[in-house]
């Protein structure tokens, strides 16, 4: 009950942060997934996305909260930005900020639809490749590298107000992440490595695996 009233913008108590900046009309449902919910608000001037977890998924906000600062605080050019965790309700909320959209949007958009650069498309892979270079100089094993949980926005070229400069990329979504000892909280199959389907522990090479399946994807 409590996602349907957040998905239909009627829900009042959803923690101090939310009700403090976001009114019903600001929120816009962006998708619903098997642990989470995705929401976009605004904070002032600012764009930003809510990540809502579910109650009985949510471990508390430290695990996910604390590898994700781990990582930016010294990856802060290709991982997103983590603006507050707030915990309400037994809902765990992240709010970060918002880009333009994910990168299988993008390849479903625009690189499938139609004659895409290949030195474009080369620059995006490597993109994504040091945003997992920097997951790992972390100690972190991401555990759910995919399409998705790659945003993308556009750098205008200078002295434009366009949207049609360099894309940069930046990583997401550490929910199933964990360091590299420790087991996957969870990961798409689609995307999954071979040694994560068997024992549900992987390292950096099923990171790399993964994205491998991102790139053909």
């Amino acid at each position: 009950q409590t996602f349907d009233q957040l998905e239909s913008g009627t829900l009042e108590d959803i923690g101090s942060y939310l009700t403090s900046v976001l009114s019903p009309s600001d929120f816009e449902y962006l998708t619903i997934g098997g642990e989470s919910a995705i929401f976009s608000g605004k904070d002032g001037g600012r764009e930003e996305v809510v990540k809502a977890i579910y109650p009985q998924e949510s471990q508390g906000p430290s695990r996910e909260f604390f590898i994700w600062l781990k990582i930016w605080n010294s990856n802060r050019n290709v991982v997103t930005e983590p603006y507050e965790c707030a915990l309400s309700n037994a809902v765990v909320y992240f709010i970060q900020e918002k880009m333009e959209g994910n990168l299988l949007s993008l390849a479903e958009k625009e690189i499938r639809a139609k004659p895409f650069p290949v030195s474009s498309l080369v620059d995006i892979m490597l993109k994504m490749s040091r945003c997992v270079e920097a997951v790992h100089s972390s100690g972190v094993v991401h555990y759910d590298i995919k399409l998705p949980n790659f945003l993308y926005s556009r750098q205008p070229p200078a002295g434009t107000n366009g949207k049609n400069g360099e894309v940069s990329v930046k990583i997401t979504d550490f929910g199933a992440s964990n360091f590299l000892k420790g087991l996957s909280n969870g990961s798409t199959i689609l995307y999954k490595s071979p040694e994560v389907f068997i024992k549900d522990k992987g390292g950096y090479s099923s990171d790399v695996f993964s994205l491998g399946i991102s790139f053909w994807h």
